[in-house]
């Protein structure tokens, strides 16, 4: 989507994505003290560094870019990013080797993009489900695949713990290696409504409305601030994606793994944010459209109702646990 198109979008945007922020508190007294330089050594082998890990995936930026380039919200604001290849806004710090980076996650990277691919098609439909049928996204071989998409947000995850300066967890090196499941690990399907609603605002204005986000990384510490104890990330293809949660010393989470229809997990907003983008749609009324008419945006309730004109009823089997 060309950057300057999106001026009327922009602090729908930017609050939409804070609001997968609120109340995450990344940095200060009582985490920055835990947080170490990590760079120079690969986080998964423990060899030498020589390898920054795209923190969205190239294949899904080179997607949306345009000859404008891309536009990257965020606390800082927005900015526009002119190429995907090596700029730092979408690349991590240099914290994993060439082989951990290439070779080893190859068939990781085979089974996102398969389950990316078909989110990006499927999301018209997706709101309305339940579930993500496995055997739908990836056919029979769909056990193989999970766990190989598994493995791929275990190794981003990892990748954003590291960059916030945190090492990895031992159990998710574990799972990389081949363990059947990431100890003291949880990922889990989710939905976001916040970004849902974005998400359609920029839809039904003739846009393709699918952006790539990451929510900052919360850690908790102990009653006594003495231990880390837990992180929460999320990131997500539009609205859908995938919650990661680690607890120290809690063995294993549940998570999608071995779910042939997992529960997509719905992420509410809350009623002030929904009041708040009401607002922002009212003022972006005022503007002129920049898409391919000069047609208001509808109120948020006709966007919660569905879009208009479209059919947003889908049938599912519901989730299998």
């Amino acid at each position: 989507m060309p950057a300057r198109r999106l001026a009327p979008y922009c602090a729908i945007l930017d609050h939409v994505n804070a609001s997968s922020r609120e109340d995450a508190d990344t940095s200060g007294p009582a985490t920055d003290r835990f947080k170490q330089d990590l760079e120079g050594t690969c986080w998964w082998c423990g060899a030498p560094a020589d390898s920054n890990e795209h923190k969205y995936k190239r294949s899904d930026l080179a997607r949306i870019l345009s000859a404008e380039g891309l536009y990257r919200g965020g606390a800082d604001g927005g900015i526009t990013i002119r190429g995907i290849r090596r700029s730092p806004q979408v690349r991590f710090g240099r914290t994993m080797c060439h082989n951990c980076n290439n070779a080893r996650s190859q068939p990781f990277d085979l089974s996102y993009d398969i389950f990316s691919d078909y989110l990006t098609k499927a999301m018209p439909k997706l709101w309305e489900r339940d579930g993500l049928d496995m055997v739908e996204i990836f056919g029979q071989d769909w056990r193989n695949h999970q766990l190989n998409l598994a493995r791929y947000y275990a190794k981003h995850f990892g990748s954003l713990m590291v960059d916030n300066g945190v090492p990895a967890p031992t159990g998710l090196i574990e799972f990389l290696d081949g363990a059947p499941h990431p100890r003291d690990c949880g990922m889990y399907f989710v939905k976001d409504e916040a970004l849902h609603f974005g998400y359609e605002v920029m839809t039904c204005d003739g846009f393709d409305g699918i952006g790539y986000w990451i929510s900052p990384g919360v850690f908790y510490t102990d009653i006594r601030g003495e231990n880390l104890t837990s992180y929460e990330v999320a990131t997500r293809i539009g609205y859908v994606g995938v919650l990661f949660k680690w607890r120290a010393g809690s063995d294993r989470s549940d998570s999608f793994l071995g779910h042939v229809e997992p529960v997509l997990n719905e992420i509410a907003m809350s009623h002030d944010q929904r009041r708040h983008l009401d607002k922002l749609v009212r003022e972006a009324n005022d503007r002129p459209s920049p898409g391919t008419g000069d047609e208001p945006l509808p109120p948020l309730s006709a966007l919660r109702n569905g879009m208009p004109g479209s059919d947003d009823t889908q049938s599912g089997d519901g989730p299998s646990e």
